[in-house]
Order: C-alpha cells, then structure tokens, then sequence
C-alpha cells in the first residue's frame, strides 16, 4: 500500500475508533456500560464486528441483518451495567 494510502486508511480508522470510544466511555460515565476501560471495550467491539470478515459466508443459513441482531445484543448485554 502507498504510504499517502496507508496514512489516508489510518486517520480513517482512528477517527472511528474515536468515535465508538467516546460512546463508550459517555455509557461508563452514564452508569450505563460497565467496562472498566474505553479502550479495551473499543477493541473488543470492534475486533467483533471485522472479524465477521473472517468466517462470513454468503451460502450460510444467517442474513447480514440476523449477525448484525445477535452482535448487537451480546456485546450490549456484555457492556450493559447491572
């Protein structure tokens, strides 16, 4: 990759990191999530969501719509704060 790509790719990724960081870290403010790191939880919610990209296959029984359901209800149940 060019390094004017690469460092276009990065600023991308880390602006989205950002982002879902700050939403995490307003849910632990709010007593909302129970995460005791932002970050950490950052990567675990994302590491989730692209590792589909992993194991996703079209032929398989579960729509996109249907993962997007199960990840969004097991990672907000897993960040939710009791």
């Amino acid at each position: 990759m060019e390094r004017e790509n690469r460092q276009r790719i990065v600023a991308l990724r880390d602006g989205y990191e950002a982002r879902l960081r700050a939403i995490i870290q307003h849910g632990i403010d709010e007593g909302v999530f129970s995460a005791a790191e932002a970050k950490l939880a950052t990567f675990l919610v994302l590491g989730a969501l692209t590792g589909v990209l992993g194991w996703y296959d079209p032929t398989r029984p579960w729509r996109p719509e249907t993962i997007a359901e199960h990840h969004t209800a097991l990672l907000l149940e897993g960040l939710r704060a009791s």
